[in-house]
């Protein structure tokens, strides 16, 4: 049998990283009357980070393990993203509740999208932008540290391995 593809190069791997760190630092500078296109902007980049990055992580994964392991291993991996997604919402909520409640205002999401524009409301929206623009300075700090270690992290050599047959 033929042997395994190499493993993709390191810009698909890194530059991903970079368009997450790009749309985090670009939402991170939203404010309340910012136009719709910034956002869009922001999650437009966020989509090709995340689309170009899963082909060639899968393929990176894949290609160290032995075919008749690639089910428990791609559910492992599935599980990985998805506990790291989950994880990173809430993580970034709370920071969001956090800050709402550190500048006296409850930390009920809910309250935003009734809140008017006296001076309570505009207080409240401002809590809630601050605490967005934390969580995705935050965001941007962790992507762009986990983009530059894997820019530079060494390249391993692939191992040639047999291939064993089950019946």
């Amino acid at each position: 049998p033929p042997p395994p593809p190499p493993p993709p190069p390191f810009f698909f791997q890194a530059d991903p990283g970079i368009l997450h760190a790009q749309e985090s630092r670009g939402l991170g500078y939203v404010y309340k009357r910012q136009p719709p296109w910034v956002v869009v902007i922001g999650m437009f980049l966020q989509g090709s980070g995340n689309g170009i990055f899963g082909s060639p992580n899968t393929s990176a994964v894949m290609n160290v393990v032995e075919s008749n392991k690639y089910g428990v291993v791609s559910a492992l991996l599935n599980m990985v993203r998805t506990s790291g997604n989950l994880t990173g919402i809430a993580m970034g909520t709370t920071l969001v509740v956090f800050t709402m409640a550190s500048m006296d205002y409850p930390p009920d999401l809910s309250a935003i999208e009734s809140a008017g524009d006296n001076p309570y409301g505009i207080g409240l929206k401002t809590a809630f932008t601050e605490g967005i623009t934390r969580a995705f300075w935050i965001g941007t700090g962790i992507v762009g540290f986990a983009a530059i270690f894997t820019a530079f992290r060494p390249e391993k050599p692939i191992i040639k391995k047999k291939i064993n047959k089950t019946l």
